[in-house]
């Protein structure tokens, strides 16, 4: 079954009726041109000649085949001085140069439409078919031969060159301004997978940190109720006790929790100095804080020590370590200790916090002013019972840790030690022009661990 002929496009038909009309508009005016200025001499036939009518004809037929250029560009061109090299071979004195407009408008349009790898043969059969129709046409016009042929020449590289040239600059700026756009683009769908990607990232770390806080405190919850149920009948005085702590340990969990909305809300009017969550006060996690964490781990039966440069205290110790950074370091102690009393249960821990300029510091090959924290932690006792909290199951602690420090651009090491224990060591950097203040944090009711 035939295709049924597409119709032409509208820029093409356009381009069709402009270029005929010219063409004709010069056919029509100059033998006028003639008769009004006897100066001047258009020698070329009028429309009572048959040759003014071949011309008429060959400029409708090329104006024709114009309306479909986009469909063959280079046919199109190489068909436009074709049908002038035709129109040549009849006598039209002046009149011969008409059809070349056609040839102009073809070049122009076919150079735009060329792709990038597309042979540049139609363009030189035009200049030649162009160049053939100029030399028959002057070699009427001259008797000479080579005035006639270098004219001839000339005209074709005009004709066909100059419009091939200017779309050529027309076509590679197009090219350029839609490479940037293409550019401009990708970059943009870059953005925002990195942007997805940090999101995702800080979606599964604030996951890792919730989970952290709730199973720190929940296990122990779970299992200082378990032996609840069995005390609450045997020994109620015990039982009482038991549920005390379960209710410090709740409250405990509900403070770390509220500390860690504020930090993630911070942007919103949420401030960490001990400021407020829609007016409701919030206890963040701090170095401060570490005065009762250690001895809260102790009570629940951790053997820790907490050791500090003589002299100093724990105000002077966070000087210059913004919010985020003391959140930082008070989690990676607490997750140390809780990681030390699941796998070595009785071995003796140390909290050691020193500046990195005192004399003991420790790698030099980290900033100058920062806090070095050391927790460590010698090979547990087979006989030792584990404290409540301790079974931490399935944490990501040291994980967690890492993003952390890398959150606060601070630097963690950490593994065994030769005695067979473990040791976490901790580089937090203080912060230039900050004012050095520590967070003040509320003591946790019944001593329990923050």
């Amino acid at each position: 079954m035939p295709s049924t002929p597409r119709a032409p496009e509208r820029g093409d038909l356009i381009l069709s009726v402009v270029v005929t009309a010219i063409a004709l508009a010069m056919l029509a005016l100059l033998p006028a041109i003639s008769s009004v200025d006897p100066d001047v001499t258009v020698e070329m036939p009028g429309p009572s000649d048959w040759q003014w009518w071949v011309v008429a004809a060959a400029v409708l037929a090329q104006g024709a085949r114009l309306a479909w250029i986009s469909t063959a560009p280079r046919h199109v061109l190489v068909a436009m001085p074709a049908l002038a090299l035709l129109v040549s071979l009849v006598p039209l004195g002046e009149a011969s140069g008409i059809p070349l407009v056609a040839v102009i408008a073809a070049a122009y349009v076919a150079t735009r439409k060329r792709a990038s790898a597309a042979s540049w043969t139609p363009w030189i059969i035009a200049t030649v078919l162009t160049a053939g129709a100029g030399v028959i046409s002057n070699l009427r016009l001259d008797d000479g031969l080579m005035v006639p042929v270098a004219a001839a020449v000339g005209q074709a590289v005009v004709v066909v060159g100059v419009p091939t040239a200017i779309a050529a600059a027309a076509s590679a700026r197009h090219a350029m301004a839609t490479s940037r756009e293409r550019e401009a683009l990708a970059r943009a769908g870059e953005l925002e997978a990195r942007m997805d990607a940090a999101l995702a990232a800080e979606r599964t770390a604030i996951a890792r940190e919730l989970h952290d806080i709730a199973a720190h405190h929940l296990s122990g919850i779970a299992l200082m109720s378990s032996a609840i149920s069995q005390q609450i009948d045997m020994d109620p005085a015990t039982a009482k006790a038991g549920l005390a702590d379960v209710r410090a340990q709740t409250r405990s969990l509900l403070d770390e929790l509220r500390g860690l909305v504020a930090l993630l809300r911070s942007d919103d009017g949420v401030s960490v100095d001990g400021a407020s969550v829609d007016g409701a006060p919030v206890d963040v996690q701090s170095l401060a804080g570490l005065e009762t964490l250690i001895p809260a781990a102790r009570a629940r039966g951790l053997d820790v020590t907490l050791a500090i440069p003589d002299g100093a205290s724990m105000r002077d110790l966070s000087r210059g370590i913004g919010p985020l950074g003391q959140f930082a370091a008070y989690r990676t102690v607490q997750e140390a200790l809780a990681n030390a009393a699941r796998h070595a249960p009785g071995g003796r821990c140390t909290v050691e916090l020193r500046d990195s300029g005192d004399d003991h510091a420790g790698d030099s090959d980290h900033a100058a002013d920062s806090l070095e924290i050391l927790v460590s932690n010698g090979p547990g006792t087979a006989d030792a019972a584990v404290p409540a909290g301790a079974h931490h199951q399935g944490g990501f602690g040291l994980r967690g840790m890492e993003e952390r420090a890398a959150l606060t651009r601070s630097s963690l090491t950490y593994g065994p030690t030769d005695d067979g224990g473990w040791r976490v060591l901790l580089w937090v950097p203080r912060e230039a022009g900050h004012d050095g203040d520590p967070i003040t944090t509320s003591t946790p009711p019944d001593g329990a661990q923050p």
